[in-house]
């Protein structure tokens, strides 16, 4: 599909509806080529595919709950209102997950299985998790809820097509979004969705594979039409291949906002910088998040955005690394609503990986980490309201990776990962930060 055109959504599929019996709890243990660095879909939401139908009846997994429950807390601090409790989404191998959270505190995750590569969308409500199959075919997906609906972008391997999957009620419908027109190229090999009054956008990579730089691009649907417009970020990404997927935030106004890894530095050579797209009304526009006096560039990204516009951002400086400590510490870079920047440091040793954020309403952060006082086998969440204090405690322990976190309204925290192979899901009830 050429920039600018339009489609609409197609007739929808009938999906298959699968599960997996409660005995599922009794994982297997998978060995990972990659434990905890440099694994791919550290970054992006995971999977693909398209996909519909009418409603369901699919049937339940992991009614039961996992050892992960009643963990306790870290650092001498404790959760009034409730400990961790954990349950399993699937067993692994799975790939490129990602998690939502509605307006109801319901949680909604989107995985592809690693060995035959299908996209799976799995919701859990009244304490259990089902599941339905969405494609037979795909990668990297993101998820994102709003006004009741579920939204899910991913990558369709055979079309090399970015494909969206929207459900109202028990319906599934999908459409074909950027596509191949005749060339080579693959079209949301990694992307990121997000809603904004209950119309959706997606920011996503296009690689050209025919020599060509890739491109990032930016999808929105008309609420009216139901057809989808693309333009243009960036037409000289450099090897998107590789690269995490990019953030999509929209602001309380329905402006877009895209943290993404830019294009690799002449000085010193081989860093590529940490960048953020704005979409205003004279089109894009490109600054950089992490030190531009430094050779120091940001990797390992996650971001959010609060209630008022202010964007918040997680990173590593790339060379601060220690293989018997980990990273030493992670940069926090905020940029408030008049667009002003500023960043610090929080000492986390012993910890490795992207650091996912969230902010509540009350306005504190929430991150998650694996971890922390010398294990690096934890998931780690913390909450703090800015003072430096911070309220620990423990999510699940154990070769663990790949993290997803996200808020109910309500307060609730939920978080996702792998653990031993099998995609977990925990939440845990708000609590108070320390001071």
């Amino acid at each position: 599909m050429n920039r600018g055109e339009r489609r609409g959504d197609e007739a929808p599929r009938t999906p298959r509806a699968v599960g997996y019996p409660a005995s599922m709890l009794d994982r297997e243990r998978a060995s990972f080529a990659c434990v905890l660095l440099g694994c791919a879909g550290v970054f992006g939401c995971g999977g693909a595919g398209g996909a519909s139908g009418a409603a369901l009846e699919p049937e339940s997994v992991g009614a039961e709950e996992t050892g992960a429950e009643s963990r306790p807390a870290r650092d001498a601090l404790s959760c009034r209102d409730g400990e961790w409790r954990g349950w399993l989404v699937a067993r692994g191998p799975v790939a490129g997950h990602g998690l939502a959270v509605d307006a109801e505190g319901g949680a909604h995750v989107v995985y592809t299985r690693s060995v035959r590569g299908e996209l799976v969308y799995a919701e859990r409500r009244d304490g259990a998790w089902t599941t339905t199959e969405l494609a037979p075919d795909g990668a990297n997906a993101s998820i994102a809820t709003s006004s009741g609906e579920v939204w899910v972008s991913s990558h369709e391997y055979e079309s090399r097509s970015l494909v969206v999957a929207r459900r109202v009620g028990d319906e599934w419908s999908r459409a074909v979004v950027d596509s191949p027109s005749g060339g080579l190229g693959r079209f949301g090999s990694d992307s990121s969705i997000a809603t904004h009054e209950g119309a959706p956008s997606v920011a996503y990579y296009v690689r050209s594979g025919g020599g060509e730089e890739d491109e990032l691009r930016y999808a929105t649907r008309s609420g009216s039409t139901g057809e989808w417009t693309v333009e243009t970020v960036d037409d000289a990404v450099e090897e998107a291949q590789g690269k995490p997927a990019p953030l999509l935030l929209m602001g309380p106004e329905g402006e877009a906002h895209v943290v993404h890894i830019g294009t690799r530095r002449e000085d010193p050579p081989r860093l590529r910088p940490l960048l953020h797209a704005r979409r205003g009304e004279a089109g894009w526009t490109s600054e950089r998040i992490d030190d531009v006096s430094s050779t120091e560039v940001g990797f390992e990204p996650s971001a959010t955005i609060d209630a008022s516009g202010g964007l918040h951002v997680t990173f590593h400086r790339h060379g601060a690394f220690d293989r018997e400590r980990g990273f030493v510490d992670v940069v926090y870079a905020t940029r408030a609503a008049d667009g002003a920047w500023r960043s610090d440091r929080w000492d986390w040793p012993d910890h490795v990986g992207r650091v996912p954020l969230a902010i509540d309403a009350a306005g504190r952060t929430h991150a998650l980490s694996v971890g922390g006082a010398g294990e690096t086998d934890q998931v780690m969440h913390s909450v703090g309201d800015g003072s430096g204090a911070w309220l620990r405690s423990t999510v699940a322990e154990e070769f663990v990776n790949q993290l997803r976190l996200s808020l109910a309204p309500s307060g609730e925290v939920h978080a996702l990962y792998i653990q031993d192979g099998a995609l977990m899901h925990a939440y845990r009830p708000p609590c108070d930060p320390p001071g």
